[in-house]
């Protein structure tokens, strides 16, 4: 008997659940829902993930509303036929795959495969992978199957493990069993049932708490993943992918970062979506995760914003790191650093580190032709600032390549720089504990005093509350302004005209994060009329 594949019906499949992700936007719900897919998880999975493919009710119709640009006014059901008859798989998913798919899917990865030339003996060099769907209809699954195996040259046979028949072809295999579709390499399907007999990663004793939770989709999660980082890196030097020398270097520079799982969530809020991901501490060298007070001080006609915190003192560390290990400074030590910046700008690094505090940038304008922005930093020491600046303009006075003159706005001390190839003057300007660098007096003015501040739009406050009270904000973009910015230049571009109606449907793009000691936690969310 004659089939296609079972890794060509996984790709059938991959075909359905890319058009479903886009729905896991609209789907999740406020309560802890342990997954039947997270059953079939082998204990031995170094990476892992499930998501909701199927939405349904009002989280659907939203979805719908949402991508309808993208969708051509089509349903998510139209869009997968379009895509499966455009892969000439024989198959709809109206017919064929709608009567039985369920609401969660999951994938898994146990072992990613030997290079041959570091390959143990008896081991086939294989990546072991293996994925379930939920079923609602265990006949109509395996009508799809069949369905899906008629039309193929490939010749598959039928076997069984622990009572499970399963097709098998070039390694890959394919069952229905415990109201699941199972398959991936054969090895995977084996571990899948073993996973299923209580044998899984869900059934074990002392499971880490951060698998728990990537097991479960809980508080309006719709995806989810999980990485065991240790064992990637065991793995990728057992398999000659990653040296000792590379791997001992990683866990020097980041001890607590190697040692813990990587982690990841998409979830919906009531105008926003969310993806976050989790891991072992960076070294603290790496930049503070404090959120500044100055970012919320920025112009509120900002398009985009960036703080920081403690900056020069973050820069100080990280210099201190990479002169402590040989590999990344090559070879160069830290004094060295020091002496070849004071040489070439004529006053001492660290003297310039040790005044800076705190740091914000923004950007703005309604159209290409008004764009500015400047950036402000935080003196912790106005007096050595003022020497820095009169150094900085006496070296430029020097060199002769631009024009140098007082600053355009009124300021404690500073310099303005003007040149043939831009428009505007770029000013450096001192006034009490801030220095402003900016591209043109006017957006050095509104650093100083902004007519409205950030922390007073509405955009802002509803970025800040997609962030969380517990996540520092490091950036926020005006998607709305920047969006009617781009808009300008549609009738240029047919693909951009195409795209406005989708992306005027988002408001803002936040960027925040945050440190509890043991994991560093990012967070991106976009905002969504």
């Amino acid at each position: 008997m004659s089939a296609r594949r079972p890794g060509r019906i996984a790709a059938i499949l991959a075909t359905v659940v890319s058009v479903a992700a886009a729905a896991v936007y609209g789907c999740g719900d406020d309560e802890v829902s342990g997954t039947a897919v997270a059953d079939a998880i082998p204990a031995e999975a170094i990476i892992f993930g499930q998501a909701v493919v199927r939405p349904e009710g009002e989280d659907r119709e939203r979805i719908e509303s949402l991508l309808g640009p993208l969708l051509d006014d089509a349903t998510l059901e139209e869009r997968a036929d379009e895509l499966l008859a455009a892969e000439e798989a024989g198959i709809t998913y109206t017919d064929d795959i709608e009567p039985w798919l369920g609401e969660h899917a999951a994938l898994w990865i146990t072992d990613f495969g030997a290079d041959d030339a570091v390959e143990p003996e008896g081991d086939d060099g294989d990546e072991t992978f293996g994925y379930a769907v939920e079923v609602t209809d265990e006949d109509e699954a395996l009508a799809f199957i069949e369905k899906a195996a008629e039309d193929s040259e490939v010749e598959f046979e039928q076997a069984s493990y622990e009572g499970v028949d399963y097709m098998l072809s070039d390694g890959q295999g394919i069952a229905v069993t415990e109201g699941l579709l199972v398959g991936g390499t054969e090895a995977g399907l084996e571990a899948s049932v073993d996973a299923l007999a209580g044998e899984g990663l869900a059934d074990e004793p002392e499971l880490e708490e951060d698998a728990a939770a990537a097991l479960e989709l809980a508080d309006g999660t719709v995806a989810a993943f999980y990485l065991d980082l240790a064992e990637v890196f065991a793995l990728a030097e057992e398999q000659g992918e990653l040296s000792a020398d590379d791997r001992a270097l990683i866990e020097q520079l980041a001890p607590d970062f190697t040692a813990e799982p990587v982690t990841g969530a998409l979830s919906l809020g009531d105008q926003s979506i969310a993806l976050e991901f989790g891991f072992g501490s960076f070294p603290a060298a790496l930049g503070s995760l404090t959120e500044s007070p100055l970012l919320a001080e920025m112009p509120a006609e900002s398009l985009a914003v960036l703080g920081a915190a403690d900056l020069g003192e973050s820069y100080s560390r990280l210099l201190e790191l990479v002169a402590e290990f040989p590999e990344l400074s090559g070879g160069r030590s830290l004094e060295g650093v020091y002496r070849g910046f004071e040489r070439q700008a004529g006053f001492p690094l660290q003297d310039l580190l040790d005044s800076i505090g705190d740091a914000a940038l923004f950007v703005r304008g309604s159209s290409p032709f008004d764009l500015d922005g400047a950036a402000v930093i935080e003196t912790l020491d106005p007096a050595t600032t003022e020497t820095l600046l009169a150094r900085l303009r006496a070296l430029l006075v020097r060199d002769g390549s631009v024009e140098v003159g007082p600053p355009g706005v009124a300021a404690d001390a500073g310099l303005s720089i003007s040149s043939s190839d831009l428009p505007q003057a770029v000013e450096i300007a001192q006034r009490d504990d801030r220095v402003v660098i900016g591209y043109g007096t006017a957006a050095v003015e509104e650093a100083f005093e902004p007519a409205q501040t950030l922390d007073a739009s509405d955009s802002f406050a509803g970025a800040r509350e997609a962030v969380g009270d517990d996540l520092a904000v490091g950036a926020f973009v005006d998607l709305a302004g920047a969006v009617e910015l781009a808009s300008l230049g549609a009738a240029f571009s047919p693909e951009l005209s195409s795209a406005l109606p989708y992306l005027e449907r988002f408001t803002y793009l936040v960027y925040g994060a945050g440190d509890d000691g043991e994991r560093t936690r990012y967070r991106v969310a976009v905002g969504i009329e």
